[in-house]
């Protein structure tokens, strides 16, 4: 997979923050650029994904996107 094929986006699971660790590994084990997405866990579900979709718009540049996450991440991602 060439990364500019693909753009791979983050979303963090619930208690992490954006800049954690898993994103650098993820960077480092695949050789891949990945753009981080972040939440707060104390902001209603509607306020979440909105805000998320806001961040993809405004970091998407057309390519194929894969969006990943870690624990609650993942359950954003999924949505």
């Amino acid at each position: 997979m060439q990364n500019d094929e693909y753009q791979i986006f983050y979303i963090h699971g619930f208690n992490s923050y954006k800049g954690s660790s898993t994103p650098k590994k993820l960077h480092q084990v695949l050789g891949l650029k990945i753009e981080e997405l972040c939440y707060y866990s104390h902001w209603c579900f509607d306020d979440i994904m909105a805000d998320l979709k806001r961040q993809f718009s405004m970091l998407y540049r057309g390519q194929k996107a894969i969006i990943i996450g870690t624990s609650m991440g993942g359950f954003f991602a999924d949505q």
